[in-house]
């Protein structure tokens, strides 16, 4: 294998990008697609860009979100995040609750895994096409307080195979607790091992 070809395969693996290029194929399936990717050393540079990507949420949305994170407790509560993309960033406009999950006390795993992927896919269309919005997201509250994965987490995102995940920390005074949120985004499409990467929003002013 030449030089050019090991420069490739290692560009292919960098979940940056991956990412973009989930976005590429969004917009141009043909060209993007897995089994035909010709990536020039000026499209590997432009993808570099991607190392830079932000993620935003207002205060007012985030105040809004964490304190519905609260009301639920000790329940655990699914929510749809929905997001504008400009340039490089992504932010948050709007959430709403996910009403095909229930809440619960522990994290549960779907009875079909297969309808749990169909329903996430549609609704994900579905959301995009009637709303206008760029970017969907699932995220589900945390009333333990612990940010990363779930083990229950980890095996839905390994049966998506690609997905991101976004964890809703409640405040919880007793145990000084601060609200908090942060994402994960999971692909193990092109790779031995699954890509793991932790997005971290800033919260900003309107």
């Amino acid at each position: 294998m030449n030089l050019r070809k090991k420069a490739k395969l290692r560009s292919l693996q960098d979940p940056k990008v991956l990412k973009l290029l989930d976005f590429l194929r969004e917009r141009n399936p043909k060209e993007y697609s897995t089994k035909n990717i010709n990536l020039s050393f000026h499209s590997l540079i432009y993808m570099s860009s991607a190392d830079n990507f932000r993620y935003l949420i207002p205060e007012r949305i985030f105040k809004e979100l964490t304190e519905d994170a609260k009301e639920a407790l000790p329940n655990l509560k699914h929510y749809w995040l929905f997001a504008d993309r400009k340039e490089n960033f992504g932010i948050v406009n709007k959430f709403i609750e996910n009403e095909d999950l229930k809440q619960t006390k522990t994290h549960v795993k779907p009875r079909s895994w297969m309808r749990y992927k169909k329903s996430k896919i549609w609704s994900m269309k579905k959301f995009k096409k009637e709303m206008g919005v760029d970017i969907v997201w699932q995220a589900h509250s945390h009333p333990t307080g612990k940010e990363k994965l779930h083990n229950i987490d980890k095996r839905i995102l390994k049966y998506l195979s690609n997905g991101v995940m976004i964890i809703i920390i409640p405040e919880i005074e007793e145990k000084n607790q601060k609200p908090h949120m942060v994402g994960w985004y999971y692909d193990k499409r092109y790779t031995k091992k699954p890509i793991i990467e932790k997005m971290v929003f800033e919260i900003i002013s309107e």
